[in-house]
């Protein structure tokens, strides 16, 4: 049997990351799953999914959770607060370290396959496509028997990555009361950022694949980042594909991410650069010092 492929898109919040998705999602074969990290959460919760039902009665997935059979929702997202730690980067690398946290990161690890086998039969795509970021997320996928797990590494610009998190923005798929994605503060999202890019090269070294990306390529040139992307993964060349991308009318079923999932959009993207003018310079001083290493390394500095 055919692994089950999965591009899964690692990094920190606030960096295009469901755009990304959401365009990968248009290549043909491709499904775009959104931040599925949290698709426990949104079954608990009755999230709307991307194409606007309660995940729970989305064609799709309530199709995959039939399949599946993951067991009750609340049983997972305790097995997923056990494993999904990052005390427990260490032993998620050497699975040997786990001692009593065993049990739980075996069923989850058991859970996530069976979901992961059951979308790509339910939507017969060839290649997931999973925006959830989170690097410890990522390591228990890439040890997961029959799938494929190809990171793709996001990189935004951490002082423009610190002004999108300092902005309050809605979160549409909680339908039922008026709710918005957390803000924080200049010195904390530059420790994350710093956290969460160093831990993705470490799943790096666990995954079957490997390509960093930039949301500033991403938006100055789709086409081309897509391509990188596609021939990395698959063997195969998106820039043909310039036609399908521009439609506006697309369904999508992703479980969580950025707002825009819910907005019809054509292939008309620009830099998002307001930092540059709105960020205090005591900000951007700040976090320049504190992520200076990774934005040389990443090409920023």
């Amino acid at each position: 049997m055919e692994p089950t492929t999965v591009v899964y898109i690692a990094g920190y919040g606030r960096s295009g990351s469901t755009l990304l998705d959401l365009l990968l999602g248009r290549l043909d074969g491709w499904f775009s799953m959104g931040e599925f990290r949290l698709f426990w959460h949104a079954l608990r919760d009755h999230w709307r999914c991307g194409c606007g039902a309660d995940v729970e009665h989305c064609p799709v997935w309530s199709a995959v959770i039939a399949k599946a059979q993951p067991g009750p929702v609340t049983d997972v997202l305790g097995d997923l607060r056990e494993t999904v730690r990052v005390r427990r980067v260490p032993a998620l690398v050497a699975p040997a370290l786990l001692g009593r946290h065993r049990a739980a990161h075996d069923r989850f690890a058991a859970t996530l396959a069976a979901v992961y086998s059951s979308t790509q039969s339910v939507t017969g795509a060839r290649v997931l496509v999973d925006s959830s970021k989170d690097p410890m997320y990522g390591l228990v996928m890439a040890s997961l028997p029959g799938v494929r797990v190809h990171v793709v590494h996001l990189v935004r610009d951490s002082r423009a990555v610190t002004w999108s998190w300092h902005r309050k923005k809605a979160r549409p798929e909680i339908a039922k009361k008026d709710a918005f994605l957390p803000q924080h503060g200049p010195l904390h999202t530059s420790l994350e950022w710093d956290l969460r890019h160093s831990l993705v090269h470490v799943l790096a070294r666990e995954a079957s694949g490997y390509t960093r990306v930039t949301y500033e390529s991403l938006v100055q040139d789709p086409l081309a980042t897509l391509s990188t992307i596609t021939r990395a993964v698959a063997a195969a060349d998106a820039s043909a594909l310039g036609a399908s991308l521009e439609r506006v009318e697309q369904v999508n079923h992703t479980v969580a991410g950025n707002p825009m999932r819910f907005e019809p959009f054509a292939l008309d993207l620009h830099p998002d650069d307001e930092w540059r003018e709105l960020l205090a310079p005591r900000d951007c001083r700040l976090v320049t010092t504190l992520t200076s290493p990774l934005l040389r390394r990443y090409g920023y500095l």
